[in-house]
């Protein structure tokens, strides 16, 4: 639950700043590049994925609080909302103001429902994260995400106008 407290205001300034330039192109062009290296990063992690290890931990003490000053810390919602969250918002708002929520609504449902599904799996069953299922599904996500970059790449190039069409 602790990108829904701790992504609001990063989310919030992301987008106040991207919406303030007056030349936006450019800018989006360099951040989609980032975003494409940001999703290609994760996307070798995750078709080189053998599987999670984790120790089991006692019970949960003050989660939440330590999920949150966790995600603060983290620069991953940063480099998320700032090179490819913020980019597409923009982008999409310029469709329609529905289509930009709706991107916003179904971004969360999926992370925090994924998180939870994750701490249940996990909670119910350790072998799973070790399972020949698991790890394929895992190497299938990052090569989808090899697939955005690419696409994130080619975008960027475009906005720079090293690309035409």
């Amino acid at each position: 639950m602790a990108p829904l407290i701790t992504d609001l205001p990063i989310v919030g300034v992301v987008l106040l700043v991207l919406s303030r330039l007056t030349d936006v192109e450019p800018v989006l062009g360099v951040v989609s590049i980032l975003g494409s290296v940001f999703l290609g990063v994760l996307g070798l992690r995750g078709v080189a994925f053998r599987g999670a290890d984790i120790e089991r931990e006692g019970p949960a003490h003050r989660s939440l609080a330590k999920g949150v000053t966790t995600n603060f810390l983290n620069p991953s919602p940063y480099l998320f909302w700032s090179t490819i969250g913020g980019p597409t918002v923009v982008k999409t708002a310029a469709q329609g103001i529905s289509i930009a929520v709706g991107f916003v609504a179904v971004f969360y449902v999926m992370l925090v429902g994924s998180k939870v599904a994750i701490a249940v799996a996990v909670g119910r069953s350790r072998r799973l994260l070790h399972s020949s299922a698991f790890v394929w599904l895992n190497r299938g996500l990052g090569a989808v995400l090899l697939v955005f970059s690419a696409l994130f790449l080619r975008d960027g190039l475009r906005y720079l106008s090293v690309l035409s069409g």
